[in-house]
């Protein structure tokens, strides 16, 4: 997660992994963007600007007309349904390198929820390529 501070400039606030195991790209990403809004919400955050390489999941979360049988869908939903701003945007893969790179180091944690507070040093260098903007 990144911050935008009054001068525009960019800042990490966190990033995090959850190992949830062997599942589609689409349940992956969903889960990620789940875990975000959730992590987002506990910070305080009112505004957020989120940003996925998967077309797919985020054409499901705005297209509530649809029903689904994923329940996190549901939930993702609940959170989007908060009185906060949330922005839902599909970007290229080249412009989500850190985060790929966190999903690629999930699969060697525990099974579970792991946070970063500062850039993993393996993904320092993809930071500075990856900021908002």
């Amino acid at each position: 997660m990144w911050r935008c501070s009054a001068e525009s400039s960019w800042e990490w606030i966190v990033g995090f992994v959850k190992s949830i195991g062997i599942c589609s790209a689409v349940e992956v990403e969903l889960w990620g963007i789940y875990e975000c809004l959730k992590y987002a919400w506990e910070l305080g955050i009112t505004r957020l600007r989120m940003e996925s390489d998967c077309g797919r999941a985020i054409r499901t979360l705005q297209n509530r007309r649809i029903r689904h049988s994923i329940s996190l869908v549901h939930h993702i939903w609940d959170f989007l349904n908060i009185q906060w701003e949330v922005h839902l945007l599909v970007i290229n893969r080249e412009s989500n390198m850190v985060m790929d790179a966190l999903a690629n180091l999930a699969w060697t944690l525990p099974f579970g929820f792991h946070d970063f507070v500062h850039p993993p040093t393996f993904v320092s260098r993809l930071v500075m390529a990856d900021l908002p903007g």
